[in-house]
């Protein structure tokens, strides 16, 4: 699966992108991590994934993304679109500034930083990071280098916004802060997000939809909507309905099965 060349800032024919998964398998030392996943991602869509480590949430995104290929099976991400990759690391290059650093997508497949300079500022302004444009990572605290590489994913402006449990590091306070705030920013970019995490009231605070995986094999135990009014405020996550959504994950991650 072959992905274009981002376009520049501002560029874009379209907002985001579908995605559409037939009979997926990926066998790793002769064991199949995916084998036969189904699953279509609507565009504009904000998914989360939900399963035990090594049910192949990381695998999937890597496939989705085209850094891995499926042994079998067909991914058709409706056009090849350009996407942003967000990991649990933030991998800052540390001799770059925090607007070095935002600005690498940009330099790399265009050239002439200084054209891209204002789209790189006014990122960092998206992401709450106005005045840290001229410090180094290692001035940083660990939300805000997840704030820079969040910014360095989105500067392209992708169709396609892939994050593989990007707040695990952090406190729960800093983790809760940054789960609004990028759901502001999908809010106001419209792309379609997937959401790789073990948190389940993450899930719920973020999703539209959250897909539960089997422990083995990569199969959906659970695919629920999460019906939950937009924007959503920290007070919601002590509410009966709120709370409803987590008892139904958490009922299916625990049986493997769909809950009774």
């Amino acid at each position: 699966m072959k992905h274009n060349r981002p376009p520049p800032p501002g560029q874009n024919d379209e907002v985001s992108a579908g995605i559409y998964l037939r009979d997926i398998r990926r066998i790793f030392s002769g064991q199949a991590v995916i084998d036969g996943l189904d699953l279509d991602i609507a565009a504009g869509q904000f998914l989360a994934l939900l399963g035990p480590s090594g049910c192949g949430k990381s695998t999937l995104l890597r496939l989705i993304s085209g850094l891995d290929q499926p042994d079998s099976g067909n991914i058709d991400t409706g056009g090849n679109p350009h996407l942003g990759y967000v990991f649990q690391d933030a991998s800052l290059m540390p001799w770059r500034t925090v607007l070095g650093n935002v600005i690498l997508p940009l330099e790399l497949t265009h050239g002439n930083r200084e054209e891209y300079v204002p789209a790189a500022l006014q990122m960092l302004e998206a992401v709450g990071l106005a005045g840290a444009a001229e410090r180094y990572p290692n001035e940083l605290s660990g939300g805000m280098k997840m704030r820079v590489s969040l910014a360095r994913a989105l500067i392209t402006r992708p169709r396609l916004l892939l994050l593989d449990e990007p707040f695990a590091a952090l406190d729960e306070l800093t983790r809760q802060h940054l789960d609004e705030h990028l759901q502001q920013l999908w809010l106001d970019l419209g792309m379609t997000v997937i959401f790789v995490t073990h948190s389940i009231t993450e899930a719920v605070f973020l999703a539209d939809r959250v897909v539960v995986l089997s422990p083995e094999g990569g199969h959906v135990i659970l695919d629920a909507p999460i019906p939950l009014p937009r924007p959503r405020q920290h007070a919601a996550r002590v509410t009966a309905d709120f709370l409803g959504q987590v008892q139904t994950l958490a009922s299916a991650m625990n049986s493997g099965a769909f809950p009774a």
